[in-house]
């Protein structure tokens, strides 16, 4: 997604540059441009926020798997226990 995100922003700033080195050209082809760097800058918002879910996404399934480490290893405690038990009965 990263990688995807750089060319968007790279292809905006060819499109951004070529309406500066070009700015004698017809109304028709500026309107274009113009639209063009648009559609480039809401694909770019897009896919950021895409990111911005998926790196929440990540954040949430670390927790999860933090807490069923924890839980394991409660239940792992718990059976050593009653191992014990059975051992001193």
């Amino acid at each position: 997604m990263q990688d995807q995100l750089s060319q968007l922003q790279q292809k905006r700033d060819v499109v951004a540059d070529e309406m500066l080195k070009n700015p004698l050209g017809g109304p028709e082809e500026r309107a274009a441009l113009l639209a063009k760097v648009k559609a480039d800058g809401a694909a770019i918002q897009e896919t950021e926020q895409q990111l911005k879910e998926c790196e929440e996404l990540t954040v949430k399934l670390r927790e999860q798997v933090t807490q069923l480490d924890v839980d394991l290893a409660e239940v792992q405690g718990m059976s050593m226990v009653f191992a014990v038990f059975d051992v001193l009965m």
